[in-house]
């Protein structure tokens, strides 16, 4: 596989819509701070060559090695009356992460809330942070898809990439297919369209499963039964949000 994206080629293909500018760095600590620290602006992307001290949820430390990934990351300016749905816009990220991989994987999914599975192992994360701005919120998401890194590189073992599932792909058409695939599911979020969650909820390998959730709180084996139309899912009848869990996997007695 080769993994130089042409970046030139990508501005073309992006920009003016779905994005109002498309950056790229050979290597940078982390997209989403440098977006954070840029301030708010609506429908920017900014992709790295390589991240050295990236963040999963929770603070989580990561790095994505260059030319092993697709990282890139999201500056949206969502207004104040959208507070409420804040939640589910990494998910719908998530969702157009999938639409794309799909093409190539079709067992792609989500692990809630919105980590990327193929046949059990996750392909790609994403994280939102958000910072409240006069009207409303300053929202960078960001996500590292594993495209051409070996196994040797994998981060954990639960962890694969395009490469180790066998699957080559030209890299610089696949971030126009993945970042075209966000761009359309974050207009579907603006907008309030249902489909959005109705075609989460297909994607959410989760639902049905036995699962463990563990919260600071405590356990909790059960499961999965639904996502509500703010993210939270049910197990067992008891609700979480992303923020309440450290972690969820699947559980078998």
């Amino acid at each position: 596989m080769v993994s130089v994206i042409d970046y030139q080629l990508l501005r073309a293909e992006l920009t003016p819509r779905p994005f109002a500018q498309v950056d790229w760095v050979d290597s940078t600590g982390s997209t989403n701070a440098d977006l954070l620290a840029a301030g708010p602006r609506d429908a920017v992307a900014l992709l790295a060559g390589e991240q050295t001290a990236a963040r999963g949820r929770l603070g989580r430390a990561w790095t994505s090695p260059a030319g092993e990934q697709l990282a890139a990351s999201l500056s949206l300016v969502v207004p104040a009356a959208d507070a409420g749905r804040l939640g589910t816009l990494p998910l719908a990220v998530g969702v157009g992460i999938v639409d794309a991989i799909t093409a190539y994987l079709p067992q792609a999914g989500l692990k809630w809330p919105n980590d990327v599975l193929v046949s059990g192992r996750k392909l790609c994360g994403v994280l939102a942070e958000a910072a409240a701005v006069d009207g409303g919120f300053h929202v960078v998401v960001g996500f590292g898809l594993n495209t051409a890194m070996p196994a040797a590189h994998l981060p954990v073992p639960h962890a694969t990439s395009l490469l180790v599932e066998g699957v080559e792909v030209d890299p610089t058409r696949l971030a126009v297919d993945v970042l075209t695939g966000v761009a359309e599911r974050l207009a579907q979020w603006r907008a309030g369209d249902a489909r959005l969650l109705a075609d989460y909820r297909d994607a959410c390998l989760t639902l049905g499963r036995h699962v463990r959730v563990d919260t600071p709180q405590g356990e909790v084996i059960g499961v999965a039964q639904a996502v509500a139309d703010d993210g939270r899912i049910a197990i067992d009848g008891q609700w979480f949000s992303a923020g309440d869990v450290t972690h969820l996997r699947g559980w078998s007695q």
